[in-house]
């Protein structure tokens, strides 16, 4: 499941993670990320408790393409090289802020 907050105003939106980040739930917020208007946008995976790799290829190329600034909490050393692979800037965070 994904759900959708917004911090400061309209400037960024959080994206946060629950449950199975399977191929399901990477198109979904992929189809949310492509329409999302705030400029930043922060993804939290930190309850989620499977995390596709390839569910992220797909969010990468989607982040990539929309030139939003990213920052990333909750994904492991391994996951986080599947978004240096395929060319995504983005801030780790160790941990958000609710």
């Amino acid at each position: 499941m994904v759900t959708r907050a917004l911090e400061g105003g309209e400037q960024a939106a959080v994206y946060r993670v629950s449950g199975a980040f399977d191929r399901e739930a990477a198109w979904a917020l992929r189809d949310a990320v492509v329409r999302e208007s705030a400029h930043a946008i922060h993804i939290d995976f930190g309850s989620a408790v499977e995390v596709s790799e390839l569910g992220l290829a797909v969010l990468a190329n989607a982040l990539l393409a929309q030139g939003h600034t990213v920052r990333m909490a909750g994904l492991k050393q391994r996951q986080l090289r599947v978004f240096r692979y395929c060319g995504l800037p983005f801030e780790e965070l160790s941990a958000m802020a609710a």
